[in-house]
């Protein structure tokens, strides 16, 4: 809310059916700390309580933008203190901690994950605990590449107290990346188990950022996007699965969700049968010149094997 003329974070609590139960029509105000006028993603999850685990970045350090996190229960008390937990410390603001996910695991601890970007973008993450302990250090985890950029990651939980995270290996210019998907498997002590390259193909633009990405069921992780690997200015939709084990089950850069090869493919969501192994998946799909546009709908097994028709 930039009503009182900074940005401020609000939060609502409504009841099942759709009452607000905290002060209407703001809520409860979480942060006055000063925010930047373009807001990057921030996200939220809920712990096996109840509580709100909020996180997202403001300026309060030095004009830096950085990353915090906080809890709130569903009687408005901030749990991690009034002013939350701060995850990044930068004070030199040509460096930006920007669009940190949450994801509140098995565990009920915390995993937090953004992007730290300066000439080359790493990617940070953190586990802290249900009591606001940061498990990883008072840095956490640095991932970063000799070279190019890791950038847009996403957590979902993996098998027993594991987590997987999906993440981009990008090279060349930001705005037109050569962008490879990559899913790594944590441990709760922070190590790394495997780390498997989704897709090497190529042809994801720089706008397509956060993916449709969902657990297996069985301790593995399936992923959905749209890209032009082959150059000829239509995007096609690909669905790739990676088991608990690090092994992909669609074959190398993922299986074609449809053949009609004339039409554009956009923004594919996916819901997950873990019992028959199955995928149901959905997207958006246009004419080559994006005229006319129509919803489309396939079903994939674990293989890849398309099974309502090669166009869904």
């Amino acid at each position: 809310d930039n009503s009182g003329g900074g940005y401020q974070v609000y939060l609502q609590y409504f009841s099942p059916s759709g009452v607000a139960v905290w002060n209407q029509p703001a809520g409860m105000l979480v942060s006055a700390h000063p925010s930047m006028t373009w807001l990057t993603d921030y996200d939220m999850d809920i712990d096996q309580l109840g509580n709100a685990v909020i996180v997202w970045q403001d300026i309060r350090n030095a004009g830096a933008n950085n990353v915090v996190i906080y809890k709130v229960s569903p009687t408005g008390q901030l749990l991690w203190a009034p002013d939350g937990i701060s995850l990044s410390y930068d004070t030199n603001t040509e460096i930006s901690n920007m669009s940190p996910t949450v994801f509140n695991a098995a565990d009920n601890s915390a995993y937090v994950a953004w992007q730290r970007m300066e000439s080359t973008t790493a990617i940070k993450l953190h586990r802290i605990s249900p009591t606001g302990q940061k498990l990883w250090g008072e840095d956490g985890i640095t991932l970063s590449p000799a070279s190019g950029s890791y950038s847009w990651p996403q957590i979902i939980q993996g098998d027993g107290d594991n987590i997987l995270l999906k993440y981009y290996y990008d090279s060349g210019p930001y705005w037109a990346p050569t962008r490879h998907v990559y899913v790594a498997k944590f441990n709760p002590e922070g190590v790394m188990q495997w780390n498997t390259a989704l897709s090497i193909a190529g042809g994801i633009s720089a706008w397509q950022q956060i993916l449709s990405y969902e657990s297996d069921g069985q301790g593995g992780a399936v992923l959905a996007w749209y890209d032009d690997r082959d150059a000829n200015n239509i995007n096609d939709i690909y669905v790739q699965r990676v088991d608990a084990s690090g092994q992909t089950t669609m074959g190398q850069n993922g299986a074609l969700i449809s053949l009609n090869g004339g039409a554009q493919q956009f923004y594919p969501k996916l819901s997950v049968d873990p019992l028959s192994q199955r995928i149901f998946a959905f997207w958006k799909e246009t004419d080559a010149g994006q005229n006319n546009s129509g919803v489309y709908r396939q079903l994939l097994d674990f293989s890849g094997n398309r099974l309502w028709g090669d166009n869904g």
